[in-house]
């Protein structure tokens, strides 16, 4: 088993290999443009840049209480500093744990925390699930947002990649609404999937009243003009992303 495991790891790190080196290539010259700096200084902040971006170092892991270090990052979050009005409920067994890198979690699920926050107008709601099924523990986050249009779906987990004009984003500010970016948080987990041997999946509807990536929402469902009632947005859109992470690895402390 361990060395099947191994096997899928490596073929899964070798197929996303190609893709990651395109789009590296593609943020060098964008930085290249944007900054003058000598060819070591800009070395030394592409080396702490790729380190931040996919934590390669390899990291101690722990058996974590996954509940609790879910609502800290959900207390933790700054909504009323940039006046975000969204409910977000976290329900999960407190007895599920996972034996991995604290960081690396932490840094998984805030990720897809603050997709869910900036993609999801105000008076929706977000829900995470933490589920732990036979082999494989799930956790989820789902949010009553704009959705994703199924073009923009098949570029989401690439990174450097816009599901908008970056001139239409409202703001640039984390967690506030259409607060736009390149999309690194999703490019972040799907390279630690890739190497740790977790699973990162997406469902997605977008809003029929801004079908294509270019619409704008208005930013508050409960003055929607396209719908009668806040519910009627609630049910318009949305994503769910889950995690799997599978007992073998996760539970029996054979992950790095």
């Amino acid at each position: 088993m361990d060395e099947i495991i191994g096997q899928r790891r490596k073929r899964l790190v070798r197929a996303g290999f190609a893709s990651m080196v395109e789009d590296i290539r593609e943020y060098l010259d964008q930085w290249e443009e944007n900054n003058k700096e000598t060819a070591q200084e800009f070395l030394l902040a592409l080396g702490q840049q790729l380190d931040d971006l996919f934590q390669i170092r390899t990291a101690h892991s722990e058996s974590i209480p996954v509940d609790g270090m879910l609502k800290k990052i959900v207390d933790d979050l700054p909504l009323e500093t940039v006046g975000r009005k969204l409910d977000i409920c976290v329900s999960a067994d407190p007895d599920i744990h996972l034996f991995i890198n604290r960081m690396q979690l932490e840094t998984i699920c805030l990720g897809l925390i603050r997709n869910a926050v900036e993609n999801t107008p105000d008076s929706g709601y977000i829900e995470i699930h933490v589920i732990e099924k036979a082999d494989h523990t799930l956790i989820s986050v789902s949010d009553t947002g704009t959705g994703i249009t199924s073009a923009s779906q098949k570029h989401i987990f690439k990174g450097f990649f816009h599901t908008q004009d970056s001139g239409a984003y409202a703001s640039k500010i984390p967690f506030a609404f259409n607060a736009g970016g390149a999309g690194l948080d999703l490019l972040r987990i799907k390279t630690l999937a890739d190497r740790h041997g977790f699973l990162l999946e997406m469902e997605s509807d977008r809003c029929p009243h801004i079908p294509m990536d270019h619409d704008q929402c208005c930013g508050d469902r409960s003055v929607c003009s396209a719908v009668n009632h806040a519910e009627d947005c609630e049910r318009s859109g949305g994503s769910t992303f889950s995690l799997l992470f599978p007992h073998v690895l996760f539970q029996a402390g054979e992950n790095v």
